[in-house]
C-alpha cells in the first residue's frame, strides 16, 4: 500500500459472490493499509439476497457499490449505484434508492504543516451515471461538524472515449455546484480520470493504468453548503429567480409566492445572505493556508 491518504479503485473493480465475501475481502484490504492516514475506496459488484422476496427464500439479485475502508474500521462508508446505464446495466443489476452519505474523517497534517494538527475532512460518493442526473446531492445529510463534502470520490466505467469525456465533464460540474472537489477514476478503455474543484480541472489519465496527484485542501475549510446547493430542489428556485429580477423587492415578492404554495422549507433570505457573505469574504482573503491531501487512483 503506498503512501497517498486517498486511494480509490474504479467502478466495479472487483466482484463478490454475497455480502459475506465482500466483507471478508474488505477486511483483507484493511490488513493491507498501513496508516491511520489512509482510506481505500473499494469499488465492487455484488450479490445480495432480496429480503422483500415473498417466498421468504430471497432471490438473488446483484448492485454496483463503493465502500470507504480505513486501517481500524472495515467500513466507514458504503453506497450502492442510484442510476444504471439503461439496457448495459438495467437489465442484470438493481438500483439503490439510498442517498449518498455524508462521511468526516480526522486527518494527520506533516509536522511541518501549520495549523490544527488534526484536520476534519468530509466525504461523499456517486458512481458514475449518479452524476449525470440533476441534484445527486440533494438528500445529502448534514453532520455535526458540516453541510456538505470537501471530496466526492467518484469511480466510473464508461465505454468509449465520448461517453468517457462526457462524464468527466458532468462530474466536473457537480462539483462546481458544490464548491468542493472530486476524485474522478474511471477505469474504461479510455476512460478520463482526475482531480476537478476549486480550481483544479486537470484530468491525470486516459484509459487503465494508476496515478498519483497531491492537492491544498482549505483552512479553515468552508462546510456550508453553497447557495445553489440550498435552493436546488427546494421548490424554491422560481422565487430566487424573482429575486435576481425584481432585486430588493423581491423578497416581497418571494413571500407572496410563498403563500399559495405553503411554508418554504428554508429561510431563503438567511441563506442568500450567509451566501453573499461567504463569497465576499473568500474575494477578498488570498492568505488562506493550505495542505497537504493526496490522491491515487
Amino acid at each position: 500500500m503506498n503512501t497517498a491518504n486517498i486511494l480509490l479503485w474504479p467502478e466495479g473493480a472487483v466482484s463478490f459472490t454475497d455480502e459475506d465475501e465482500r466483507e471478508n475481502a474488505l477486511e483483507t484490504v484493511r490488513s493491507m493499509i498501513t496508516s491511520p492516514n489512509q482510506r481505500v475506496g473499494v469499488s465492487f459488484e455484488e450479490s445480495y439476497r432480496d429480503l422483500a422476496d415473498p417466498t421468504g427464500r430471497g432471490h438473488p439479485l446483484r448492485r454496483t457499490g463503493l465502500a470507504l475502508v480505513s486501517k481500524s474500521n472495515a467500513t466507514e462508508m458504503l453506497y450502492f449505484k442510484r442510476n444504471l446505464v439503461p439496457i448495459a446495466e438495467s437489465f442484470r443489476l438493481q438500483k439503490s434508492d439510498n442517498p449518498p452519505p455524508l462521511f468526516t474523517f480526522d486527518l494527520k497534517l506533516p509536522k511541518w504543516a501549520s495549523g490544527p494538527a488534526i484536520r476534519p475532512i468530509s466525504v461523499t460518493a456517486s458512481i458514475c451515471l449518479d452524476f449525470a442526473i440533476p441534484d445527486p446531492f440533494a438528500d445529502l445529510p448534514s453532520t455535526s461538524s458540516s453541510e456538505k463534502p470537501q471530496l466526492i470520490l467518484g469511480p466510473a466505467r464508461t465505454w468509449d472515449l465520448a461517453v468517457g469525456d462526457a462524464m468527466w465533464e458532468q462530474a466536473k460540474q457537480r462539483a462546481k455546484e458544490l464548491d468542493t472537489m472530486l476524485l474522478w477514476c474511471d477505469g474504461g478503455e479510455g476512460g478520463v480520470s482526475g482531480v476537478a474543484g476549486q480550481g483544479m480541472d486537470g484530468v491525470m489519465q486516459v484509459g487503465e493504468g494508476s496515478w498519483i496527484r497531491t492537492v491544498g485542501i482549505k483552512s479553515p475549510s468552508d462546510s456550508h453548503k453553497t447557495f445553489y446547493a440550498t435552493i436546488k430542489g427546494s421548490g424554491a428556485t422560481i422565487g430566487f429567480i424573482w429575486l435576481l429580477v425584481a432585486g430588493g423587492s423581491g423578497w416581497r415578492m418571494l413571500e407572496v409566492l410563498a403563500s399559495g404554495f405553503g411554508t418554504l422549507p428554508l429561510n431563503l433570505r438567511d441563506e442568500f445572505l450567509r451566501w453573499r457573505e461567504y463569497r465576499r469574504t473568500r474575494a477578498l482573503s488570498h492568505d488562506q493556508e493550505a495542505n497537504l491531501l493526496t490522491f491515487d487512483d
